[in-house]
């Protein structure tokens, strides 16, 4: 049972991380080709995940644990949401490449040649697009439907409408979806049309936005130019379709040009057209075209030799640096792949699996040869209970909510070519109290987070659902977690990639409870935060993007809060007890900003209420006496800047090599004892 949920578990990221990385594919890979694949390789994952739940429910049993977990979280439902909203995706993309053609519906024009030659060539099919009702897509539109249908003699004033309609989507179609199709129609319905968006003021600013919008060029690329020659030239095209005379343009184009290339360019430019062009006379377009078209293919031909070395300079000490990538085969099955896709490795036993590992010297938490797990740099983690170790070798039944003390107690090292982990113990304590104190650089003072979980009580941390501005401008509802003990806030990268939001690059090191398990971030946003209650309030938050915040808040249901009186207020989460995902989390900064006058506590005092401008949030311990849980969540963060980061880093390598100089491995030792005894310098 325990396989097949996590086997389940890792189908439905694998599913989740496929449909996230789809959507943030370049447009030059999405061929029909691509989507096809992917389209096969989602419906052999949806395969396995049906197969996989198939027979966890033949096994399933009333009283097992894990079998309630895995209903309580709704896998199945949730996984089965997601591949229904990546096969949709996938379809709709595949339309767009490949689109049915039908000759009764008339969505496109055959062109033959008839020149009365039986062996004539048959051309492919003239499409014409289709036309959304944006300005800048009309003039093209326009030209194309203008010289195929419009203007074609031939066709009748009904055909013509209904070739006008089915080319035409969105605001377009809206504009002439109740217009009867007759003949005496469609010259309305074109002249609808032309007369909304025709407007050509509106089309020559855009086009003249985009020509002065182009990215200055920092450095000489073939690519850099060539995209510069080329958005210039299709900018002046665009211009002349709109009838305006830019012919008189060239030496106002080439002052902007001029001051966006890079300094080489720009210098080699000044020389040739000093060399070349007579003082009394400027310089065309054209000339500076022709330059331009021959510098890029001269830097393609010397790129190659320039950026495609295997040898890298170091500036600060002026030595080569040659870098090799060693192909390694799997150390259990020895086949071309990592021993944690393995798949003979994951049928064995985990007892089966942690011996091998003993006996192969290879580390507890990456798998890989060569060091132990107390000197892994690998940031990934267990992640079922987050201790140093892979989560293939996880023991079932070890508890993640041990005290600080009985970790330390009883962690073992094993030095000769055992790791070194965490000894994991399966019973937990009814009262757990850990405290960290942690001394910030820079003088900020010291940082502690308590906290205190009970047996049999489950813990409600303040959430609200709130309205964060899109890219688009349209507002998207989120999930936040309020947390006092939070220095900063933050925001998951699956959030960011939804709303659009621009990143800006933060390297910064996140620090939690115990001190030892840091993260590290490398962006930030700015996200306009909007109040479900009161419109009129918005907040503007910096939130750093992280992978993930947290699990599931609440860890299980609770039962709707009886004790507590919520009448007559507007919950800031109306679905506080129930396990949903966490998008944000909105630090000590947000808190103090949004919190009211008004406050209410329970009778028992276990559960209060509290009034902000989101709505009334709610926190406290909850007695359920028949869903106990072990799971613990406490939200402490502190962001530390770069100057910090630096130290932390200087730091572990100065112990990283006084480790190295106190202990090696017995085969190093009997390796540098022969060397000394053995080698001796006679010259050279």
């Amino acid at each position: 049972m325990e396989e097949l949920i996590r086997l389940q578990s890792d189908v439905r990221s694998q599913i989740s991380r496929g449909l996230v990385n789809f959507k943030k594919s370049p447009k030059e890979r999405l061929s029909e080709a691509y989507c096809q694949t992917r389209l096969e390789n989602l419906e052999q994952k949806w395969e396995s995940f049906i197969n996989n739940h198939a027979a966890i429910v033949r096994q399933a049993d009333s009283d097992n644990e894990l079998y309630k977990l895995y209903a309580d979280e709704d896998i199945y439902e949730n996984t089965e949401d997601t591949y229904i909203e990546f096969k949709s995706v996938l379809r709709f993309a595949l339309s767009k490449l490949c689109p049915p053609v039908s000759s009764e519906s008339g969505k496109s024009v055959n062109v033959t040649a008839s020149n009365g030659n039986s062996n004539a060539v048959k051309l492919p099919k003239i499409c014409i697009p289709q036309f959304s009702g944006k300005y800048s897509e009309w003039q093209t539109f326009k030209d194309m439907f203008t010289s195929l249908i419009h203007g074609n003699d031939s066709l009748g004033n009904v055909e013509k409408l209904h070739y006008l309609k089915g080319y035409v989507t969105g605001e377009a179609e809206q504009l002439i979806r109740q217009i009867p199709v007759s003949a005496d129609n469609y010259v309305h319905a074109w002249t609808l049309l032309n007369e909304r968006f025709n407007n050509k003021k509106y089309m020559s600013n855009c086009i003249i936005k985009r020509l002065l919008s182009q990215r200055n060029l920092s450095n000489e690329v073939s690519s850099g130019l060539k995209d510069l020659i080329d958005t210039t030239t299709d900018c002046l095209d665009g211009l002349r379709n709109l009838n305006i005379d830019v012919s008189n343009w060239d030496i106002l184009v080439i002052h902007i040009l001029s001051l966006k290339l890079d300094p080489e360019t720009k210098k080699q430019w000044e020389l040739h057209v000093s060399s070349n062009v007579s003082s009394d006379c400027l310089p065309t377009y054209e000339q500076f075209k022709c330059f331009i078209t021959q510098r890029y293919r001269a830097l393609e031909f010397i790129e190659p030799n320039k950026y495609h070395k295997n040898v890298n300079v170091d500036n600060n000490q002026g030595k080569l640096k040659t870098f090799h990538v060693l192909k390694q085969n799997c150390v259990y099955c020895d086949q071309e792949h990592k021993i944690n896709y393995c798949s003979q490795f994951m049928k064995q036993s985990v007892d089966d699996r942690r011996d091998f590992v003993r006996q192969k010297r290879l580390c507890f938490n990456c798998l890989r040869l060569g060091h132990l797990a107390r000197d892994c740099k690998n940031n990934t983690r267990c992640k079922i209970c987050r201790r140093l170790h892979n989560t293939l070798l996880h023991l079932a039944g070890s508890s993640s909510s041990s005290s600080a003390s009985s970790e330390t107690k009883n962690k073992i090292t094993e030095r000769s070519g055992r790791s070194g982990e965490d000894r994991e113990q399966g019973s937990s304590a009814a009262v757990v109290d850990c405290t960290l104190t942690e001394q910030a650089v820079g003088g900020e003072g010291n940082i502690t987070s308590c906290f205190l979980a009970e047996t049999g009580k489950q813990v409600l941390l303040a959430t609200a659902v709130v309205k964060v501005e899109a890219n688009n401008g349209k507002r998207q509802s989120v999930r936040a977690l309020l947390d006092q003990g939070s220095q900063a806030s933050f925001v998951t990268e699956s959030t960011v990639q939804l709303l659009g939001l621009k990143k800006s690059r933060a390297k910064n090191v996140i620090s939690g409870l115990g001190g030892n398990k840091k993260v590290i971030t490398n962006s930030t946003v700015v996200i306009n935060l909007h109040s479900r209650v009161d419109p009129k309030i918005k907040l503007s938050v910096k939130a750093y993007v992280l992978s993930k915040i947290t699990s599931f808040l609440p860890i299980k249901k609770v039962v709707d809060l009886k004790e507590l009186d919520l009448t007559g207020i507007i919950l800031a989460d109306p679905e506080y007890h129930t396990p949903n995902k966490i998008d944000m989390l909105l630090g000590a900064d947000v808190y103090g900003q949004v919190l009211q006058d008004g406050f209410r506590k329970s009778i028992p005092g276990g559960v209060i209420a509290q009034a902000t401008s989101l709505g009334w949030i709610i926190s406290g311990t909850v007695t359920d006496l028949k869903k106990q849980s072990n799971s613990m969540v406490v939200m402490h963060s502190l962001v530390e800047d770069n100057e910090t980061l630096k130290k932390r880093v200087w730091k572990l390598e100065s112990e990283q090599k006084k480790r190295n100089e106190r202990w090696m491995y017995q085969e190093e030792m009997k390796c540098e004892e022969l060397y000394r005894n053995k080698v001796k310098k006679t010259g050279r």
